[in-house]
């Protein structure tokens, strides 16, 4: 026994432990506006006053935050400085407070993971979706607004000018709460957009969403991945971040491809890490990533009797099932604004 490591050890526990207590502090000032509130900068008083909260909360809340290295104190007076707010206040993408959400959901259902666990029959979408679709679609939406139309489409290349010039079919599977489909479907007004997904509250939000925006070019199915093969031909897929949650992913991925006309484009965008779990230890994210995965997508999947990829399935194994579905060019490119996920820009 390593006297020294077990102490080193013992430290770095504790420092993580703090991180996830963090974690909720972040959540909590996304929640109540005390992040935005401390932006401005004040006493605890005045920022609790601006939030509409109690002081006394709220100054616990400032120390931590001072302690945690993410507000500055400076003889009573808080401040969120502007390279932290940069990353924690706006709606933007650079926005990082809704990873926090997300991280503290998963925490707060550590009992029913523990069942989960313990039986391996994973937990019901519908259960996992409870709240959980709202933080996907904030994680997504900015993102989504600031790339879409310039990055993520024009990738597409000749489909997506040829789409421009004359429309076309797209489908986007597993839309969630449509905000993508909706965004292709302003971007592409000649063409028509078809969002597919199992989850009913997603697909009401989806179509209320198009109704604000007086949208007459997209509509909502409620199918799952596989459908996609028999609601053909399309000229453009979209997948975002949704495949590896999937039972059947390589299904899903043959399905896409009998939908696509033959000189049509499948852009998938999902975590770019290495497949091989030696390199992922040097991923600053990777933790972040797998306790997502642990905690949402292996269990819909287990749940639906599926593989359980996982999200951290990686780019050699993304790689091959997309030749195994037929895909013979595949290129990867970096979105920018985005250290942990790829585009696949596949073609038959």
């Amino acid at each position: 026994m390593d006297r020294d490591r077990v102490k080193r050890f013992g430290q770095e526990l504790l420092r993580r432990y703090g991180d996830a207590m963090t974690v909720l502090l972040v959540d909590l000032g996304d929640r109540t506006g005390l992040l935005a509130a401390t932006a401005q900068g004040g006493s605890s008083q005045e920022i609790a006053t601006r939030a509409g909260l109690a002081e006394r909360p709220v100054r616990e809340w400032l120390h931590g935050m001072v302690v945690a290295g993410i507000v500055e104190h400076d003889g009573g007076h808080f401040q969120l400085p502007p390279e932290h707010g940069a990353l924690l206040v706006g709606e933007t993408p650079y926005n990082l407070a809704p990873l926090a959400r997300a991280a503290a959901m998963g925490m707060g259902r550590a009992q029913r993971l523990e069942e989960a666990l313990r039986s391996g029959a994973g937990i019901p979408v519908d259960e996992l979706h409870d709240g959980f679709t709202d933080v996907v679609d904030r994680m997504s939406r900015y993102r989504f607004d600031a790339l879409l139309a310039e990055v993520y489409l024009p990738a597409a290349g000749d489909v997506h000018e040829r789409l421009c010039a004359n429309g076309g079919r797209v489908a986007d599977v597993g839309c969630g709460s449509g905000h993508a489909a909706n965004l292709m479907a302003q971007a592409l007004p000649e063409a028509e957009v078809v969002g597919f997904d199992a989850y009913a509250p997603g697909l009401d939000q989806a179509r209320t969403e198009a109704e604000q925006l007086g949208l007459t070019n997209v509509r909502f199915e409620s199918a799952d991945a596989g459908a996609v093969a028999t609601r053909g031909p399309f000229d453009l897929v979209t997948a975002f971040d949704v495949i590896h949650d999937l039972g059947d992913p390589a299904g899903a991925l043959a399905a896409i491809r009998k939908a696509l006309v033959d000189d049509g484009i499948f852009l998938l965008y999902d975590i770019g890490a290495s497949s091989d779990l030696d390199e992922q230890v040097a991923l600053p994210w990777a933790p972040l990533m797998y306790g997502f995965s642990l905690a949402y997508c292996v269990q819909g999947s287990l749940a639906d009797g599926g593989a359980a990829l996982g999200n951290m399935w990686g780019r050699d194994r993304t790689a091959s099932m997309l030749r195994d579905a037929g895909f013979q060019d595949v290129d990867v490119l970096d979105p920018p604004l985005d250290p942990i996920n790829v585009l696949y820009v596949c073609r038959p």
